[in-house]
């Protein structure tokens, strides 16, 4: 089930995110007005020590890879 969600017309793959070793999210990164949100879509509802977790490693990558913001924000949307 979790590779027909991942799937895209042009073949290319989303971001994934990992939970105990299983994909069961994807994630992007928006810009705007010097904000970075990495918004993570999950597949089933999270825990909430998952969700923590994953909040805590998405301000980790925004960080590496939104350098450039002035500030970051990460979106963990509503359970599915």
């Amino acid at each position: 089930h979790v590779r027909k969600r991942l799937m895209r017309a042009n073949g290319l793959l989303p971001g994934t995110v990992l939970v105990d070793g299983r994909v069961e999210a994807h994630w992007s990164i928006g810009r705007s007005a010097g904000t970075a949100t990495l918004t993570v879509v999950p597949f089933r509802a999270l825990t909430p020590a998952e969700a923590t977790a994953v909040e805590d490693e998405g301000r980790a990558l925004l960080a590496f890879a939104a350098a450039e913001a002035e500030a970051y924000d990460v979106v963990v949307a509503p359970d599915p």
